[in-house]
């Protein structure tokens, strides 16, 4: 499958990107204790590190999404990209809960870096995907158990339709302890640095090679 940017989304936020990692083969299994003690481990730091939510807005990745979304129209006080609301989650001291490794991997990392990040299952999905502007008569059942309209906010979409958005996922592509092909998208918004881009890059192919023992990896900065 192809994944794109569409050139209207593109348009309206320049510099727009995708770190995609695709994991061929992975064994999907509960997540190890050696990865959920260095998760704890960084709950720990962040609290420690960001008193309240309002010191949140010194993470680049969620300065720059908030300002993504304003630019887009939406109010990110009241749709979240999903990076700061488990952010928000930690802070409160609010449990995120153990899925399974993939996804805790997913959430891990989309904590690290402040960034909106999705995990999917490759077999769910049909024909190439895009990222675009969501349409008035869209909508998915999301992982939060709601029906989530897509008017005006940016969706990951197959020939079937929105799967993906940075603010929830939809649990037609949601990845469990039998998907074996997985796709990680970690939205990158206008301004965000290409260091840390290259350090996000380094570290998901790293960690899901260690935590799912994938047969291979390949890597793409979409833009």
């Amino acid at each position: 499958m192809r994944l794109v940017i569409d050139p209207e989304l593109n348009r309206r936020l320049p510099g727009l990107r995708l770190l995609v990692t695709w994991v061929d083969e992975a064994h999907v299994t509960p997540t190890p204790a050696a990865l959920r003690g260095r998760i704890e481990l960084f709950h720990e730091h962040l609290r420690l590190t960001y008193e309240d939510a309002g010191a949140l807005e010194r993470i680049p990745g969620v300065r720059a999404w908030r300002d993504a979304f304003r630019a887009l129209g939406i109010d990110p006080a009241r749709y979240r990209p999903s990076g700061e609301a488990l952010l928000r989650r930690i802070l409160q001291r609010k449990p995120l809960g153990w899925i399974n490794a993939a996804v805790d991997l997913n959430n891990f990392l989309s904590i690290q870096y402040g960034l909106p990040c999705g995990i999917y299952n490759r077999n769910a999905l049909v024909g190439d995907a895009v990222l675009r502007l969501g349409r008035a008569e869209e909508r998915y059942l999301g992982l939060n158990g709601r029906e989530n309209g897509c008017a005006g906010k940016p969706v990951l979409a197959d020939a079937v339709g929105p799967f993906g958005s940075p603010i929830v996922d939809a649990e037609r592509t949601k990845v469990t302890e039998g998907t074996h092909n997985l796709l990680h998208v970690a939205y990158l918004p206008p301004g965000f640095p290409d260091a840390d881009i290259e350090r996000a890059r380094d570290e998901a192919a790293d960690l899901f090679a260690k935590v799912t023992g994938a047969a291979a990896i390949r890597q793409d900065v979409m833009a």
